[in-house]
């Protein structure tokens, strides 16, 4: 009984351990995000279908023009939302803390449409609360 219960207890140190080195590899690869080297396009809408095969909606999402945002993204998914939320609040990575909160949930981007890197400032006074607002929001419903 005592090696099952000592197996479990490394088991569990294991897993531990794991989750810790997984969230800090999250953390040093954020590091390197900048709003300037955050480029995007909003797709042509977009099919989006349930395990049947039938449409169940169109949206226009973020496509990711910037290399390592693309692989940071595809690498950690959803994994990264708790760490961009916390971003809105660093004006040098809000803004591609934003596009890749749209990339990784593959939430409607319409209206990103309107903005660019060149235009981070008028997204900051028109749409930076809104989605900040959102981005918490969906984080909340995650937990």
């Amino acid at each position: 009984m005592r090696i099952v219960i000592f197996v479990l207890m490394l088991i569990v140190s294991i897993k531990g351990i794991s989750q810790g080195v997984f969230n800090e590899n999250i953390q040093k690869a954020l590091t390197k995000l900048s709003n300037k080297k955050a480029n995007f396009v909003v797709t042509n809408p977009v099919r989006f279908t349930d395990s049947s095969g039938k449409v169940i909606s169109f949206k226009r999402i973020v496509e990711l023009e910037d290399g390592y945002m693309r692989r940071i993204s595809k690498r950690y998914g959803k994994s990264l939302i708790p760490y961009l939320v916390k971003m809105f609040d660093d004006s040098k990575r809000d803004w591609a803390a934003n596009l890749l909160l749209y990339a990784v949930t593959e939430s409607s981007a319409v209206v990103l449409r309107y903005y660019s890197v060149d235009k981070i400032e008028e997204w900051r006074q028109v749409q930076k609360q809104s989605d900040k607002e959102k981005w918490e929001n969906y984080l909340r419903s995650m937990q």
